[in-house]
């Protein structure tokens, strides 16, 4: 993967926005490397940049994983930099050990 496993677009198709409604655009922008960067902090993958550890058959999990941590923190606000409960689950097989 080059750039973010998820769009612009698509993450708003995820919030229900029009394609053409840009007033949120900067947010959401802002709101995808986070929810990738939280991610990555609760699997202990690399999903982007160098040394990627991901597994290519998770993508379809982790771009779902995505969609789903910039809508919790669209909708709801973003409160920690943890991934919400729906999103952890959908995790869990993915989740390595890591010691930090």
């Amino acid at each position: 993967m080059l750039g973010e496993p998820i769009t612009l677009e698509q993450a708003k198709q995820q919030l229900k926005l029009e394609a053409d409604d840009v007033e949120q655009d900067g947010r959401i922008a802002l709101l995808i490397p986070a929810a990738r960067r939280a991610i990555e902090n609760a699997t202990g993958l690399v999903i982007v940049g160098d040394g990627i550890t991901m597994n290519p058959a998770d993508a379809p999990v982790i771009v779902l994983a995505m969609l789903l941590q910039v809508d919790d923190w669209f909708t709801n606000g973003v409160t920690g930099e943890k991934v919400s409960a729906p999103v952890a689950a959908v995790l869990g097989p993915l989740r390595t050990w890591v010691m930090r």
